[in-house]
């Protein structure tokens, strides 16, 4: 007799259950068949084993735990998480691996890295979504921007280029340093300074990158930025040498034709460069006219525009000797001051007329000739009287001794010397006495028609 069905669900090992239970085919393909419960594997069994035979009838479908993973017997059912990491597609990896929302929250959790995009894949198109978990940060691409992924991360150049203030530009942008060195690189354009922030403020860093050079602007100044880069006038004034200096003054021609424009002070020659080469270009401007030179001789420069006192000795008509050569007062009070054999009159001037101004110190002292009436030039201030006294002498004594008794004369020659005492005793007595003949012959003569008078002779006698 064979054993109750409910006995053989109770306990399929009872002999001749094996006649009573359905098949294990039948179960499989109608689970649902009164005793295959005793007849397929069970729940437990077919999750720790799923390749037992009948589990299929067991386990859930895997559209159910697609549907719902947490129906029991779904972790049999499903794909192994390491199967979906190996290949995302296999069905039911869906509901095995994580979330992509957990993934961009948590990019570390397993099977990640199957439901994220690949970093090939972000590099292309950032905009996939989770890139975000899948590129590096933006913090991280600007402390290491040749990190894998910063491309698609960091603004591009040309973003940079128009917005540099774009977060991430300072990675993409050459370094100040790059471009102050080599300011054509590509980007240096945003790195760089601009032209007027370099006018305004030309300390700023990486201006000498910006603005031209001195050179430049040593040889064409106009050139936009030359303002900052040239020293100012007033520099330039007080240090002409300056390098760049050239092309702030005026030219030495424009002061000459207009001295008054500033700068002129400083590159018209000075004063003292001018006493020393008058004829240098702008001198002509420096140095005081002749006509001021000659009102002033004292003036600062006068001694460069006034002929030389050689020049005016050799040539006392040319224009300005008069203020060089010192005056006939001058000279007349010192007659060796330099210049004055110029201003004196010369020798055969004052021999020709002797009272001539200035004479009176060509011309030998009086007391000289007093003294040596024979010296030199002495006839000029004192011509020689010797012949016109003898010749009064002797007409004087014709006159005292008619008769014709000679007496000789004393001349100068012989001196006191040839006289005795007694003698000069008795030529005065004489002389006394041919006196008082004399005016008695002269009232005579006077007196007595036709006789001639010699008056003329008696006054020309020197007593």
């Amino acid at each position: 007799v064979l054993p109750t069905l409910a006995v053989c669900i109770a306990n399929p090992a009872t002999p001749g259950c094996s006649a009573v239970l359905p098949t294990l085919a039948v179960c499989i393909a109608n689970p649902a068949t009164p005793g295959c419960s005793a007849v397929l594997p069970t729940l437990a069994a077919c999750t720790a084993n799923p390749s037992t035979p009948g589990c299929e009838a067991v386990l859930p479908a895997l559209a159910v735990c697609i549907a719902n993973p947490s129906t029991p017997g779904c972790s049999a059912v499903l794909p192994t998480l390491a199967a979906c990491i190996a290949s995302p597609a296999t069905p039911g990896c869906a509901v095995v691996l994580p979330s992509l929302s957990a993934c961009i929250a948590n990019p570390s959790t397993p099977g990640c890295a199957a439901v994220l995009p690949s970093l090939a894949v972000c590099i292309a198109n950032p905009a996939t979504p989770g890139c975000s978990a899948v590129l590096p940060s933006l913090a991280a691409c600007i402390a290491e921007p040749t990190k894998p992924g910063c491309a698609a991360v960091l603004p591009t150049l040309a973003a940079c280029i128009a917005s540099p203030a774009t977060p991430g530009c300072a990675a993409v942008l050459p370094s100040l340093a790059v471009c102050i060195a080599n300011p054509s690189t590509q980007g240096c354009s945003a790195v760089l300074p601009t032209l007027a922030a370099c006018i305004a403020d030309p300390t700023k860093p990486g201006c000498a990158a910006v603005l031209p050079t001195l050179a430049v602007c040593s040889v064409s100044p106009t050139t936009p930025g030359c303002s900052a880069v040239l020293p100012t006038l007033a520099a330039c004034i007080a240090e002409p040498t300056k390098p760049g200096c050239a092309a702030v003054l005026p030219t030495l021609a424009v002061c000459v034709a207009n001295p008054a424009m500033p700068g002129c002070s400083a590159v018209l020659p000075t004063l003292a460069a001018c006493v020393i080469n008058p004829a240098a270009p702008g001198c002509a401007l420096v140095l005081p006219t002749l006509a001021t030179c000659i009102a002033d001789p004292g003036r600062p420069g006068c001694t460069a525009v006034l002929p030389t006192l050689a020049t005016c000795v050799a040539n006392p008509t040319t224009a300005g000797c008069a203020a060089v050569l010192p005056t006939l007062s001058q000279c007349t009070a010192a007659p060796t001051m330099a210049g004055c054999s110029t201003v004196l009159p010369t020798l055969a001037q004052c021999t020709a007329s002797p009272t001539l101004q200035g004479c009176t110190v060509v011309l030998p002292q009086a007391d000289l000739c007093t003294a040596n009436p024979t010296a030199a030039l002495c006839q000029v201030i004192s011509p020689n009287t010797n012949a016109v006294v003898q010749q009064v002498i002797v007409s004087t004594v014709n006159v005292i001794n008619p008769g014709g008794t000679v007496v000789r004369p004393v001349t100068p020659a012989d001196g006191p010397a040839a006289t005795s005492p007694d003698q000069t005793a008795d030529s005065k007595a004489a002389d006394k006495k041919a006196e008082k003949k004399d005016d008695k012959k002269d009232v005579a003569a006077t007196d007595k028609p036709g006789v001639k008078n010699e008056d003329a002779a008696k006054k020309m006698y020197c007593n």
